[in-house]
């Protein structure tokens, strides 16, 4: 027999996860169901680190992202959240109201209608909480043809998308990251 604390639960257990399966598509304020816009995983590897973006829509016009640049000097950057929607794409942000800029971050994230993400970071709003030393960059290119496969459990913890095992290639070329 369940109690009703118990029944609390379950039901808000449901709730929550019809909500984070949803796979809804929102662009210019209409609500799509699209298959082909779900969870993706992207990945380049190469000379310059390996790097990889993991991004599903999310209720409300955002985007569920996780992003992971490794670069050869060991040093990485690693962010994870969900990015509110704007004119021309979607907006990280975090902290912006911290004393310290360095504290402060700023992300944008577009979609090429070729299907390539470009992700800029704010120069002021570098992030620097997010990176090691030496964990230097602005912008960050997934072309459609780094798509690595969909999105599983990636998103739900950074834990689960540090854990990732890309399937790309060793030296595929890939877009310089600055």
């Amino acid at each position: 027999m369940i109690n009703q604390r118990s029944a609390v639960f379950l039901l808000l257990f449901v709730c929550l996860f019809a909500g984070m399966s949803s796979n809804h598509v929102y662009a210019s304020g209409s609500v799509k169901k699209s298959p082909a816009l779900q969870g993706k995983v992207y990945c380049l590897a190469g000379e310059q680190g390996l790097r990889v973006f993991a991004v599903r829509p999310d209720p409300g016009r955002k985007i569920r992202f996780a992003l992971s640049l490794w670069f050869p000097n060991g040093s990485n950057f690693a962010l994870g959240g969900l990015a509110r929607q704007n004119k021309g794409g979607w907006t990280f942000l975090s902290d912006m109201d911290s004393g310290h800029p360095e504290d402060r971050c700023a992300i944008s994230f577009k979609r090429s209608p070729a299907g390539d993400w470009m992700i800029q970071k704010d120069a002021a709003a570098p992030c620097a909480r997010q990176a090691g030393a030496h964990a230097a960059w602005t912008r960050a290119v997934f072309p459609r043809s780094s798509l690595d496969g969909a999105v599983t459990n990636e998103l739900d913890d950074m834990e689960a998308f540090m854990a990732i095992s890309c399937q790309t290639r060793k030296g595929e070329s890939s877009p310089s990251i600055r």
